[in-house]
């Protein structure tokens, strides 16, 4: 196969490369995985055995927060949020690795998918697996920005005594708020057809680097 590609020509190697892409397209349409391009069995192990990890710290950390919660006070409150967010961010992360990536989308790699296309019948997948993407990664950097938020409310009354804070959990909940609200503009955007999912993907990739 390899020698065919160096002995063609151009236009043929151009014409065939054309070929090879419409049949990809047209399996992604139907729903079916292209040759090549289905989950390896390496990475579907991989999967299960990240999937159960987080099944397994969605446990503890619910024992944690429910031992956090019985005993009360206003100290506690931090640390209840701390292991509420490492809860859902283990449960997302688990439903989105348990769950094998042919039921979410044919392809393996990320396609652009345009929402209520009739010719691509798998975008409530691809729509679904970007969500579940970005709750778990949204809810893995406010665990990150909860740390942020408190340390830097105690230097602040280390180095300024006298200077007037404002409620650290206060500044934490409007903060997630508004990423929060980000992420649903990004998806009523998809939604009404302005991009397509690689839009999805890009506003993701942007908004968590800024984070």
């Amino acid at each position: 196969m390899d020698d065919w590609w160096e002995q063609a020509s151009p236009e043929m190697a151009a014409s065939r490369f054309l070929d090879e892409l419409g049949e990809t397209n047209a399996a992604v349409t139907q729903g079916i995985a292209p040759p090549g391009d289905e989950e390896t069995t390496f990475e579907k192990v991989s999967d299960i055995i990240l999937g159960l990890a987080f099944l397994g710290t969605t446990i503890v950390a619910a024992k944690r927060m429910a031992m956090s919660r019985s005993q009360g006070g206003p100290e506690t409150t931090v640390v209840t949020a701390f292991y509420s967010l490492i809860l859902v961010t283990s449960v997302v992360r688990a439903v989105w690795f348990l769950i094998p990536d042919s039921v979410m989308n044919p392809s393996y790699t990320p396609t652009a998918v345009m929402a209520f296309d009739p010719n691509y019948p798998s975008w409530p997948g691809e729509f679904i697996s970007q969500i579940l993407t970005s709750a778990g990664s949204l809810s893995l950097f406010s665990i990150f920005i909860l740390i942020l938020v408190y340390w830097a409310d105690i230097l602040k009354k280390y180095f300024y005594p006298g200077a007037r804070r404002s409620k650290p959990m206060v500044t934490f909940i409007a903060l997630v708020i508004l990423l929060v609200l980000i992420e649903v503009v990004n998806c009523i955007l998809f939604l009404t057809k302005v991009y397509s999912s690689e839009g999805m993907i890009l506003v993701n990739a942007i908004l968590l680097s800024t984070v």
